[in-house]
């Protein structure tokens, strides 16, 4: 079973790892990478939610929310473990640059 617990009703899609699962890489130059990457796919996810909101009825949208918050609590929660597992001094040297 996994250890990923969404804040929605949808479970964890069964072709993705769980989040506390998904391999990360060691480099923190490369966690950099993925958290950027991770953080923009989010923007965009977002905006189209957004964007779908403001071109269908009400009831229409609602139906694409749990999805969609669904996998925006997949990804933040590997963003999470990408800081967690970044060293302190580079979190610091990046902090400015980067919200993290």
């Amino acid at each position: 079973m996994s250890s990923y617990t969404p804040t929605t009703l949808l479970p964890p899609s069964p072709s993705l790892p769980s989040a506390d699962m998904f391999p990360l890489p060691e480099s923190d130059e490369i966690l950099l990478e993925y958290y950027i990457y991770i953080r923009g796919y989010l923007d965009r996810l977002w905006d189209s939610y957004v964007l779908y909101c403001k071109l269908v009825i009400t009831t229409e949208a609602e139906k694409i929310f749990k999805i969609i918050f669904a996998e925006m609590d997949y990804f933040e929660i590997i963003n999470g473990r990408i800081i967690e597992k970044m060293s302190r001094t580079f979190r610091l040297q990046i902090r400015h640059e980067y919200i993290i």
